[in-house]
């Protein structure tokens, strides 16, 4: 009983400090000392360490939106159940129908060690989505044309094929209003080394072009090594069996939307190519003859002629329109969380690039800082 008493005037010495009356409290519930005073003290102690634990702030968080925190996760964890339904909670909040387009594929390293896969997102499945090189590719750089409607040899195109939409959903030129509309949540790309342990090595260099320009050309030219090196947002990871993975999301404020009436025809089909197609003084169409966009995120990779790589892409992605009747979902809207996401967007990958911090936690801690600042106040 004495210890109580203590207790008990302690906090009312403390009274006028919050911190001074939680560290009387703990004094007198969590000291062990304490837990043979009374009969039940030891579950009341117990009861209020739980309770102490599951509301203590944890250093650095900050709360988001549901909505948001499916879309971090999209972006994060782009293969997990958990990221399943993710939207955009900004932009057009019109229901949407949401799917998951995915692929599982093996490219090779060439003759002269280099290969590569080139991503050009979209929700149609039968434009292609990515290009990947096999064991005849001859080239130390990326070239995905050799000539009009003709790949380099070496170079394959593929779709993804479980998405729900022809590309003619999008933009059919007999049609004044397309059918369907989308654009590209986010997404990722996964990659391990398949090839045998004698001749396990080299690099993968994973580059975005920052405002989601053609990652396949640099300067002019096609991209290289030494090119993608000299880039502050080229990711460069050592050859393992471990998996890998890299990040595909939107860049610039025009891609949280749907395109509008007056887009260009690649905008329609290829969101993220900015109405830019593979940049190499060729054209390359398929399906119903819309020009493919340029591809805005690639991964070259060295090694070993002929040795294997295994690849899974995920992409994300919402439509509308007519063609989406009996599949939409209700919109979400945090249009300040987007803001902030996308700030923290812009600065993740480099910050992950240049340190040993994975994108997902680079991507939180740049939503941390970004949302301190924009908390902050200070005087003009």
């Amino acid at each position: 009983m004495a210890r109580i008493k203590k207790g008990a005037e302690k906090a009312k010495n403390q009274f006028k400090s919050q911190r001074g009356l939680r560290r009387a409290i703990d004094d007198l519930l969590i000291n062990p000392r304490s837990l043979t005073v009374l009969p039940g003290m030891a579950t009341a102690s117990a009861i209020y360490k739980d309770v102490k634990s599951a509301t203590k702030p944890k250093r650095g968080a900050k709360a988001v939106t549901p909505c948001l925190k499916k879309w971090f996760t999209c972006l994060t964890e782009p293969f997990s159940a958990n990221s399943t339904g993710a939207c955009i909670p900004a932009g057009a909040n019109v229901p949407s129908a949401r799917n998951f387009g995915y692929a599982r594929f093996d490219a090779l390293v060439g003759t002269e060690g280099f290969g590569f896969v080139a991503i050009c997102p979209t929700a149609s499945n039968d434009g292609t989505a990515f290009y990947l090189t096999n064991a005849a590719y001859g080239l130390s750089q990326v070239q995905v044309l050799g000539s009009t409607n003709n790949l380099t040899l070496g170079v394959e195109g593929y779709t993804l094929m479980n998405n729900r939409f022809r590309a003619s959903a999008f933009y059919n030129p007999s049609v004044a209003n397309p059918s369907a509309s989308q654009r590209v949540v986010g997404g990722g790309l996964r990659c391990m080394y398949t090839g045998t342990n004698l001749n396990l090595k080299g690099l993968y260099y994973c580059y975005t072009a920052p405002s989601h320009q053609s990652a396949v050309e640099i300067n002019g030219g096609g991209a290289t090594t030494a090119a993608l090196g000299g880039m502050q947002e080229c990711i460069i990871k050592p050859v393992t069996r471990e998996p890998q993975e890299f990040p595909l999301y939107p860049v610039k404020e025009a891609e949280l939307d749907y395109p509008g009436v007056n887009a260009q025809v690649f905008e329609t089909v290829y969101p993220w190519a900015a109405g830019t197609v593979i940049n190499s003084g060729f054209t390359f169409t398929n399906g119903n003859g819309v020009q493919c966009g340029t591809p805005t995120t690639l991964i070259m990779f060295t090694g070993k002629a002929g040795e294997s790589f295994h690849f899974e892409l995920g992409l994300h992605f919402e439509c509308i329109g007519p063609s989406t009747e009996g599949m939409r979902m209700s919109a979400d809207s945090d249009p300040v969380g987007v803001d902030r996401m996308m700030a923290a967007l812009s600065s993740a990958q480099v910050t992950s690039a240049s340190s040993e911090l994975s994108f997902s936690s680079a991507l939180r801690k740049e939503f941390a800082r970004v949302s301190s600042i924009a908390d902050s106040r200070v005087s003009l």
